[in-house]
């Protein structure tokens, strides 16, 4: 429970990095953050962008049209939001690259780990946020801490 808040904390303070970069006109992708423009589909090969070897996945149509709502990153809670659905959906296509622009550098290197190493296993994540309900935000000088209690599928 303490590393999920701990991760929820580190999230929050990357998601409320980005909110800032955003409202600056400014996102991770180089793109408008407010369109969603940014996030790329997978071709249903993986692995030639990260790390690890190139390695042949099935992605289902299904899972590259699922795409979630186009990011929005200007509350904490927003932030929090759209980082959880776009994570969720790069898992799911082995794409760490589609939910970039809701995440800072740091996490980015470690969704992309991730996801890389669930392709080497051959395997994908299909989860499903069904419900999530936010905490009150405690606003430091450079981040947001955004308790949040989640229910997946």
């Amino acid at each position: 429970m303490r590393n999920r808040r701990r991760r929820l904390s580190i999230t929050a303070c990357c998601l409320f990095g980005a909110a800032l970069l955003a409202a600056a006109g400014c996102s991770a992708s180089g793109k408008s953050a407010s369109n969603g423009a940014g996030a790329s589909e997978s071709s249903g090969v993986a692995g030639a962008s990260m790390a690890g070897p190139v390695v042949d996945i099935n992605v289902t149509p299904s899972a590259v049209a699922s795409r979630p709502k186009p990011w929005v990153l200007s509350t904490p809670q927003s932030a929090v939001r759209s980082y959880l659905d776009w994570i969720s959906y790069a898992y799911r296509t082995g794409n760490s690259s589609a939910a970039k622009a809701t995440m800072i550098s740091y996490e980015e290197v470690r969704v992309d780990s991730y996801v890389q190493f669930n392709i080497e296993k051959t395997q994908l994540i299909d989860q499903t946020l069904t419900s999530i309900t936010f905490g009150k935000p405690s606003v430091g000088s450079t981040s947001t801490l955004v308790p949040a209690k989640e229910t997946w599928t």
